[in-house]
This record gives structure tokens, sequence and C-alpha cells, in this order.
């Protein structure tokens, strides 16, 4: 059986040696329990209004989706850059914004391509800039002068990344040894 829309909160083991699952919709009990969370974890987010709207995503599945439309690409290393590139390949008008100067997150050739295609006018980068709130049918985001400005907007994709459970794990019994840019069991 398989339970969707539900997030396991705690999971304890009884003293008959089962195992109390809870979640935020019921409890359960098995004798094994086997975490298969990949390594993506949470995807961070803005933390701004409208980041809830339908239209906001952290995960690009079908770029064909978007022709036509305009989009919105948040983020600097390598999964916002080859968003904004497939997007703007299968015909969405993209705007990548990001905080920094320049791509340097990224990959050589995938900073190289995103240049490019600015350059070229595939593509409109506005670096040094922050998204300030999503709505229905725009956007506003501060550009690095501190300005702001609204743009359309039919979806948009906050790609800057996750955080692992690392602190649910533990909560666990799984122990973990922090490294820069990975975990790796303690």
């Amino acid at each position: 059986q398989v339970k969707q829309g539900e997030s396991v909160e705690t999971v304890q083991k009884g003293p008959d040696g089962m195992f109390e699952i809870r979640t935020t919709v019921a409890s359960y009990r098995a004798q094994r329990v086997v975490l298969s969370i990949g390594t993506r974890g949470k995807p961070r987010t803005l933390q701004v209004p409208g980041e809830n709207l339908p239209k906001v995503f952290s995960l690009l599945e079908d770029p064909d989706d978007w022709r036509g439309r305009n989009v919105l690409v948040v983020g600097g290393g390598d999964s916002a850059c080859e968003a904004a590139l497939a997007l703007a390949d299968a015909g969405a008008k993209v705007i990548i914004s990001y905080r920094g100067r320049g791509f340097n997150r990224a990959a050589p050739k995938n900073k190289q391509t995103i240049e490019t295609y600015a350059a070229e006018g595939r593509i409109k980068a506005k670096l040094g800039s922050q998204v300030l709130q999503f709505e229905p049918d725009g956007m506003t985001l501060q550009l690095v002068d501190g300005t702001q400005k609204r743009y359309p907007n039919d979806g948009a994709f906050v790609l800057i990344g996750a955080d692992p459970p690392v602190q649910w794990l533990e909560q666990l019994g799984v122990k973990f040894v922090e490294r820069p840019h990975q975990y790796q069991l303690g």
C-alpha cells in the first residue's frame, strides 16, 4: 500500500520490537522501516509573498509545457542554469534571477552557455536581483540598482538548493558527520 500526501513525523521502536510510525495523517506499525528519501531533502524557499502559488515550483519536469510563456528561474547553480537553458530552448520567455554578480557556482560550460544566451537575447539574466513577491499573473524583482520592477509571469522555478533532513534523521537515531557540501554517515 502506498500512502501519498503524508509526511512521516516520528519513527520509534516499541518494546515488542515493532516500529511505531506517526505521520501527519495516521499512525502505523511495521516490522521494518525503509528510508527512501533520496539526497535532495527539503527544497529551500525564498520566504516571499506568493511563493505558495500553484505556479511556483522547486523542480522543472517538462520544459515544453512552458513554450511561449513568461517564466522565471531563480538561482545561480547548475540546476537553475540548466533549467533556464532548457526552457529557452523549448521556446519559453525566460528571466533568470540570481542574487550574485555572476554564475560562478555553475559548471564552466553552463556558465558560458547561459552568458551566450543572455548576450543573444534568448534569456534575460538579472544578476544581483532578488524576488520580492509572486502574484497570479506577475512577479516583482528588486534589481541590482535597488529599483523594483514588475514582470508578467506565468510560472516560476525556485532552484536554490535543498536542505537534507539531517535533524529529523538524527531524531530517528541516524547519526551524521557534517562535511562541506555533503553528508556522510557517522
